[in-house]
């Protein structure tokens, strides 16, 4: 298991790894995420490490974060880990050229909160849109095996019947004046 001392989330890592998962499928992989810094990317990024260690799969992470001033403060217990590179990079710009090949992408930089996307539209619309162009572009020349993106529950827009639970195949009126 990865260092870690927050007791919550050590104990969200046992759980994960002791999941009944394929976890075999990332023996000798790379995989790519970005916004590593946020919360979901770097539940994700500890959990492959935890795994990494737990199940020796020999797994590498790559992580894109925009910014270096950043403390990275959800990765700093595992910021010097062997099997994790950290990438400083704003995705409105083509990747850089010497990022290794990719087998999993995993997509989540994105300024996914209202008082972000609020205060800033363009700044949460470009990594969502330039950057997953440049990711997609990434993935084709890796011919990586899968792409997830994450987006908000935004994109499903105002559902039409209230207090409904929202299935991925559902949608809603979509405000194309509404910041959010």
């Amino acid at each position: 298991m990865i260092k870690e001392t927050n007791p919550i989330i050590k104990e969200d890592l046992k759980n994960i790894i002791s999941e009944k998962l394929s976890w075999s499928k990332f023996k000798n992989k790379n995989i790519l995420i970005t916004g590593g810094n946020g919360l979901l990317a770097s539940y994700i990024i500890k959990s492959l490490l935890s795994a990494n260690i737990f199940y020796r799969l020999n797994l590498k992470i790559i992580c894109i974060v925009r910014n270096k001033i950043s403390k990275l403060n959800r990765l700093k217990f595992i910021k010097n880990n062997k099997n994790l590179k950290i990438v400083y990079h704003n995705l409105e710009s083509p990747l850089p050229k010497d990022l290794p090949v990719s087998d999993f992408i995993i997509h989540s930089a994105s300024k996914a909160s209202p008082k972000y996307y609020n205060n800033d539209p363009v700044g949460t619309l470009l990594p969502n849109s330039i950057g997953t162009f440049h990711l997609l572009e990434y993935a084709v020349k890796c011919k990586s095996k899968k792409f997830l993106f994450f987006s908000s529950g935004e994109v499903y827009g105002i559902p039409l019947y209230k207090n409904k639970k929202i299935k991925e195949n559902d949608y809603g009126y979509l405000d194309s004046t509404n910041l959010r």
